[in-house]
């Protein structure tokens, strides 16, 4: 339990101290920003909480994007997100990589962009995320928007781009992958 309380205190405290600017906007001002829809990998047992990973996306798009993430157990959710921002960007990442297919078919349906998809590092040493991630491809989202990582289990024979997190090693290359895909999203806009 104390190794549980002191992970979760630590996380928090990366979180609050982070090095970025907090911009105050306006509903209005904030409403007129580019959405980015995340939808989160494991978030529990020792893995980074959805609210870090919003902020390890958000780093990398910078201020001018506004992000709104659901966990990977909230996909109707994140399907009314979409809703609600039929221009938005979706960022599927590791765990949330198993729906590729589901949001693929879901986009294509109700006019959404299959070229504003990512799919982040999913978890494709899985038979069923592999192949849900070659089905989203074949209904259109663009093969350079399925970042990997150094494995099969994250990502690599599904991949497109390869992410590559300034040499980082280990565990935090896999997090990094996140800011880097919205660094490749505010690049591209």
């Amino acid at each position: 339990m104390n190794k549980l309380i002191k992970r979760i205190l630590k996380e928090e405290f990366e979180f609050l101290n982070q090095d970025e600017e907090f911009n105050f906007l306006s509903p209005e001002e904030e409403d007129s920003l580019p959405t980015v829809i995340l939808v989160g990998g494991l978030d529990t047992g020792g893995y980074k909480n959805i609210a870090l990973q919003k902020s390890l996306l958000q780093k990398g798009l910078g201020s001018n994007f506004k992000v709104i993430a659901h966990r990977w157990t909230e996909k109707e959710n994140a399907k009314n997100s979409i809703l609600t921002y039929p221009k938005s960007y979706v960022v599927l990442f590791s765990k949330g990589g198993e729906y590729s297919e589901s949001f693929a078919s879901f986009l294509k349906n109700s006019g959404g962009y299959l070229s504003r998809m990512y799919i982040v590092e999913p978890y494709s040493c899985s038979s069923g995320t592999k192949n849900s991630v070659d089905s989203a491809v074949s209904k259109g989202v663009p093969k350079r928007n399925v970042l990997g990582g150094g494995s099969d289990c994250t990502g690599k024979n599904v991949a497109g781009t390869k992410t590559t997190c300034g040499g980082k090693k280990g565990n935090e290359v896999h997090w990094c992958a996140l800011t880097e895909a919205g660094e490749i999203i505010s690049y591209g806009s």
